[in-house]
This record gives structure tokens, C-alpha cells and sequence, in this order.
């Protein structure tokens, strides 16, 4: 054990001595967190192209299905039905921006031009705030073309209130009395259709539009208080992606140089400088993760309010770069080979896993390219533990899949140095 922490402490020494190699450790992924950070401070937050909206249908009526089928034809939305509970489920989680809801009696409402009520519910994740007021516009926008349908096309009424009065005139329970001021009703209505006038339906100015109701799914989940807690898990990877190049490169220079031949004469096993090298590596990650993470909560505010499910999100995502770090190493024989078909490497994996463009902000396709990227599970984790509200059980998936990784990676990775060293 004492030969695997004194090789340990020899590699981060070295790397503390390298101030160009410190700075893309520790001094890049801070520059990132607060570059991003300042964009979506001050835009209020990004969204896709297409906002992923759930549609939750209490009413069942024929109104609020022609309301929906309204409501999907807007190429904005990608719009699915689903149960309440589902729905909020999904929000809490960031697989969707926002839920409608169409509380019951809301067709019936809609009809006689009630808006002192409230049949409309928003439940909006509160990291797409821009989503938001998009969703609330087009809700209106759509109310009052379904109020323009049913007066610009009275013939459509007239149709329906005929077929009333014949049912009037034929039933059997209605007393006479009834039907002589139904059918007074209904000719006076008549009258009214084929007389309207439907140019008025153009100044949309006589109605106020449905209320609409916002809650904020605060109960399950907060959601991040500022654009920081956002960056702040990206930075981490780019330290992440920084220490994996810097301690892949340096193995390949020790064998260029002849430091790992000699060491491999010295009374150490092959085992105990593979572990020093990756045990180096893995406390290099973690140190700069907690140092990203306590200024990121004394400069900005950043919640670190789940010590167990950070550590637990940190130390998985540590090891799966540390077996990352050892199969680059092996890509080449030259500094340069393994530093540059590492970068390219990593550079993919930030791209689609988030490192560049925040998760929310992809379109669909760019999210299904991210799960096969450890940037992406690594930014998820952290997010679970900061601002997500992750549940132990939640965060089963995404530390598996580091692990998981991370020891497959670091298996191929020591068997080709074994079978080079032969």
C-alpha cells in the first residue's frame, strides 16, 4: 500500500508543477460554468426547438379533444397524453417542460365564455421559464380560435339546433308548456345565427381569453434556483475530461521517457503502479470536483444540501473516467497520439452528453445520441444530487452505468499494457 500512495503522490505532484496542465484541470472548467452561466442567467433559461408538452384531459369532452387536436398541430409542441400523476412525474424529472391539464366542466366553460374560472392548469418545470410563456400564449391563441370557429361557421349551430327541435317536437316526456318555450328559445337563436355577423369574431379584443392557473412542481422538486447549478455539474466534467487527458498522456511520456521501465525493475508489481496511477487520478478528480462545488456555493449560491448522493454522484463519475483515462492511454504510443485521439474522444462525449449544450436545451435525436456518452451520466448524476431531488433509487440508474463503465474501460485498457509490456 505504501508503494501504490508514494507513486500516487509522485503523479500529482507532477501535475501541480505543470501549470499549463493545472489550468485545463481546474482553470477551463471554471471559465465554462460561469461563460454558460452568464448566457442563461441572462436569457431566463434555454429550450429546444420543439418543447416537450404533456397533455392531461380530465374533461373528455368533444370540445377539449378538438381543443387538443388544436394544440398538437403547432409544430412548437411535441405534445403526448398522459395521466396526471405521470405527467408530474415527468416534469420533476426534466424529461418534460411543462403539463396541461383541462380540468373538468373546462369544454363546457369554454362554450359559454366563462373565464372567472379556472379550468386550465400549467404545471411548468422551473428551469424553462421561457417555455412557459410560449405554452401560455399558444393556450390563449388556440381558445380563441376555437371561440372563432363556433361563430364563424354558424350553419355548423344552425344544423345542431334543428336537430334539437325535432327532438323536442317528438318527445314524450317533455310537457307541451316546455315545448312551447323551448322551441321559442331555440327560433329566437336561430334567428340570431343567420343573422350574425361573423367579421366581429376578428377583433378578438371582446373576450379575455381562458385563466389560465401556473404551479410550479415545487412539492417534488424546486428545481435549480439559478442558471449555475445548471454549469456547475458541466464544469465538473470538463475537470473530469482534463484530469482523464492529463494522467492518460503522462503514462504514455513515462514509458517514452523510461520512468515506467524503471519502475517495472524496482520491487513494485504491475498492479501497484497501475493502482497508483489511478488512484492519483481518481483523488486529482474529486479534490477539483470539491473545489468547483464549494466556490460554486460561496460565490453562487449553489445547494450542496445532499452530502451522501454528491459523494456517491462524485466518486462514480470519478471512477468511470479513471478506467476512460486508462484505455486512452493505450490509444498510442506517442504524447501526441494519445493526447489527440483522447481529446477527440472526450470532445464527442461533452458535445452530445451535455458539456457544451445543457441536456434541456438538445433537440430529441441529440438527446438518444446522448446516453451513449459518459458526459451525459456524469452531468445527470450531479444533477440528481444538487437540484434534481433525486431519490436514492433514481440515482441507481445513472451510477450504475458509470460503474459499470468505468470498470469494463478499466479492464480493456490494463490487458492491452499487459500484452504490450509481454
Amino acid at each position: 500500500m505504501k508503494a501504490i500512495l508514494t507513486l500516487a503522490f509522485k503523479d500529482i505532484k507532477l501535475l501541480l508543477r505543470d501549470k499549463a496542465g493545472l489550468f485545463w484541470v481546474i482553470g477551463f472548467p471554471l471559465i465554462m460554468a460561469l461563460f454558460f452561466g452568464a448566457i442563461f442567467g441572462s436569457s431566463g433559461s434555454g429550450d429546444r426547438a420543439s418543447i416537450k408538452l404533456l397533455l392531461v384531459d380530465e374533461d373528455r369532452s368533444e370540445y377539449s379533444i378538438k381543443y387538443i387536436t388544436k394544440l398538437s398541430a403547432i409544430e412548437t409542441f411535441d405534445i403526448t397524453q398522459v395521466p396526471l400523476d405521470s405527467a408530474t412525474l415527468l416534469v420533476r424529472r426534466g424529461k418534460a417542460s411543462a403539463y396541461v391539464r383541462l380540468l373538468i366542466g373546462f369544454g363546457k366553460a369554454q362554450q359559454q365564455f366563462q373565464s372567472d374560472e379556472s379550468y386550465i392548469e400549467l404545471g411548468v418545470d422551473p428551469s424553462r421559464s421561457f417555455s412557459k410563456e410560449i405554452i401560455r400564449g399558444m393556450l390563449t391563441k388556440v381558445s380563441f380560435e376555437m371561440m372563432t370557429d363556433m361563430f364563424s361557421n354558424p350553419k355548423d349551430l344552425l344544423s345542431d339546433i334543428n336537430d334539437d327541435m325535432k327532438a323536442i317536437d317528438t318527445s314524450s316526456t317533455i310537457a307541451d308548456s316546455q315545448k312551447v318555450k323551448l322551441k321559442k328559445f331555440f327560433g329566437g337563436l336561430s334567428n340570431f345565427l343567420e343573422n350574425y355577423d361573423t367579421s366581429m369574431m376578428q377583433n378578438n379584443s371582446m373576450q379575455e381569453g381562458p385563466k389560465i392557473v401556473t404551479k410550479a412542481i415545487t412539492q417534488v422538486r424546486e428545481g435549480p434556483r439559478s442558471s449555475y447549478e445548471i454549469t456547475f455539474p458541466s464544469a465538473i466534467l470538463w475537470a473530469l475530461i482534463g484530469c482523464t487527458s492529463a494522467f492518460a498522456v503522462s503514462i504514455v511520456t513515462e514509458k517514452t521517457k523510461g520512468t515506467y521501465v524503471r519502475l517495472r525493475i524496482a520491487p513494485i508489481s504491475r498492479a501497484q503502479i497501475l493502482a497508483g496511477k489511478g488512484l492519483a487520478a481518481f483523488v486529482t478528480i474529486i479534490s477539483v470536483s470539491v473545489i468547483l462545488l464549494v466556490f460554486a456555493n460561496l460565490v453562487f449560491g449553489v445547494r450542496l444540501d445532499n452530502p451522501v448522493k454528491l459523494a456517491i454522484a462524485l466518486c462514480s463519475s470519478a471512477l468511470c473516467f479513471v478506467g476512460l483515462m486508462m484505455l486512452i492511454s493505450v490509444m498510442g504510443k506517442t504524447e501526441q497520439a494519445v493526447g489527440g485521439g483522447g481529446m477527440a474522444i472526450m470532445l464527442i462525449m461533452s458535445m452530445t452528453g451535455g458539456g457544451m449544450i445543457p441536456l434541456f436545451a438538445m433537440p430529441g435525436w441529440m438527446l438518444t445520441v446522448s446516453n451513449f456518452s459518459l458526459v451525459k451520466w456524469g452531468i445527470v448524476s450531479l444533477e440528481g444530487a444538487i437540484w434534481r431531488g433525486y431519490s436514492y433509487s433514481e440515482m441507481i440508474l445513472p451510477v450504475s452505468v458509470l460503474l459499470g463503465s468505468g470498470i469494463f474501460l478499466f479492464v480493456i485498457g490494463t490487458t492491452i499494457l499487459i500484452k504490450r509490456d509481454g
